[in-house]
């Protein structure tokens, strides 16, 4: 799910070149018109940095496009859904919430998902009591 691939950079001040290992957050910031912030070795001090050739994002796969992936993400503190769901949807997933391990069963009932990311301490329903609940595969 996280691809990582050398990208040839230019520092915006010094117009030094250097190669970096890229995630495809990054890559997608590059594509978009955006910088990334490297420390230079050249002017010795953290540099934005930008592409120095067009930076498109490519999917890998079989059949030429990587199927994007389902999470579930079963918590009731909205600060750490809204973190998962930042870092998560960078690496191109798409992320469904829940807020308890009942609505994380209707959820499952209805769709399936590639990850399950669960809180331990819920109401209504624990994570633990959810986890029991979930079929086991032999």
């Amino acid at each position: 799910m996280l691809e990582i691939r050398e990208i040839l950079l230019r520092c915006i001040v010094c117009r030094r070149e250097k190669t970096f290992n890229l995630t495809l957050a990054q890559k997608r910031q590059l594509s978009e018109g955006g910088r990334l912030q490297f420390q230079c070795s050249y002017c010795a001090c953290p540099q934005h940095w930008e592409a120095v050739d067009s930076v498109q994002i490519t999917s890998r796969g079989t059949s030429g496009a990587t199927q994007q992936k389902a999470i579930l993400v079963v918590d009731d503190d909205e600060l750490t859904v809204r973190l998962l769901r930042k870092v998560l949807e960078a690496w191109d997933a798409k992320v469904e919430v829940a807020q308890n391990g009942k609505e994380a069963l209707t959820k499952l009932s209805v769709g399936s998902f590639d990850l399950l990311v669960c809180d331990i301490r819920m109401p209504e329903m624990t994570g633990q009591e959810f986890i029991d609940y979930l079929p086991r595969q032999e």
